[in-house]
């Protein structure tokens, strides 16, 4: 584990300690310093719920976990501005560190989890485009 993240690690669950060793190899010092700012808060429902879906969870209840994750996920973007972005957070190339990403999420999440970021991703994007930030949510 990086210096600075071993204490902040052994409270996380293993999958995100994981997902963390990763990001570690390309993410840059600023970035990493906001991501253990991020971490070092603490775990809400939300990060209960999401941690422990299960592979087979129906689409309703991925959906409503997507919609109340977003806004959480726009609020930490804006805290943590320098993890919003991978290309600028990465001393990689960003295919090099988008690649690298990728490969972690899929390695340490089920199905249900990386349905769920995307419909994250989705519901933000939709809210970017229609300039609609209210709640997060889709209109």
């Amino acid at each position: 584990m990086p210096p600075g993240l071993k204490t902040l690690a052994d409270d996380l669950p293993e999958t995100q300690r994981s997902l963390l060793m990763a990001y570690s190899s390309i993410l840059t010092p600023e970035a990493m310093a906001a991501l253990q700012e991020q971490l070092s808060g603490p775990r809400g429902v939300l990060d209960a719920e999401f941690a422990t879906l299960d592979e087979n969870a129906p689409d309703d209840v991925r959906q409503r976990l997507a919609e109340r994750m977003a806004p959480e996920v726009r609020r930490q973007h804006r805290a943590h501005p320098a993890l919003a972005d991978l290309g600028l957070a990465s001393h990689r190339e960003r295919a090099v560190a988008e690649s690298v990403a990728v490969h972690a999420l899929v390695e340490f999440h089920n199905r249900a989890h990386l349905d769920v970021l995307r419909r994250v991703h989705t519901i933000l994007v939709e809210n970017d485009t229609s300039g609609s930030e209210s709640n997060g949510t889709q209109q």
